[in-house]
């Protein structure tokens, strides 16, 4: 598999299909493994702050808590 690098005004990166799927698949998995350590840390620091969180569903409230 190459890259094809051109220096345009814009810098570019051409690549194949199959190439361009690898990398999305990556970015996405990596988006993932990041929005689930940022919501661990979140809820470590709500936890240890002492921080009580609710919310409503249908205007029933609930205590929002979560162990770790």
């Amino acid at each position: 598999m190459k890259a094809h690098v051109m220096k345009l005004e814009n810098n570019c990166v051409i690549v194949d299909e199959e190439y361009f799927n690898e990398i999305k698949k990556e970015s996405e998995f990596n988006q993932e493994k990041i929005n689930e350590i940022a919501e661990e840390r979140f809820l470590k620091y709500v936890k240890e702050s002492g921080i009580k969180l609710s919310y409503k569903v249908n205007d029933i409230p609930y205590l929002f808590h979560h162990d770790l």
